[in-house]
């Protein structure tokens, strides 16, 4: 594992550390809520692979309240922001 990713993925954890603690086991269905799950979704959309797959997994996790459509846009414009910026 390269040491990008460790960083990564120990910034994940620092991050829903946080999260948990100030919001329990999933996050609220609110503006706030929708913040929240932005910046976990933005640190998996940078993973060294299967960036999609930990940010649908994130979803169902951490915000099984959202319908799956408005995910499914979240990760595509995500997916898109990374690739056009990498690219």
């Amino acid at each position: 594992m390269s040491k990008r990713e460790t960083i990564r993925r120990l910034r994940v954890g620092d991050v829903r550390r946080v999260l948990q603690h100030r919001c329990g086991a999933t996050l609220p269905d609110d503006d706030a809520g929708r913040d929240d799950l932005d910046l976990l979704l933005r640190l998996h959309a940078v993973a060294s692979n299967a960036a999609e797959k930990k940010m649908r997994c994130e979803v169902e996790i951490s915000a099984p309240w959202m319908p799956k459509a408005e995910a499914t846009d979240q990760i595509d414009s995500l997916c898109d922001a990374i690739c056009v910026a990498s690219g």
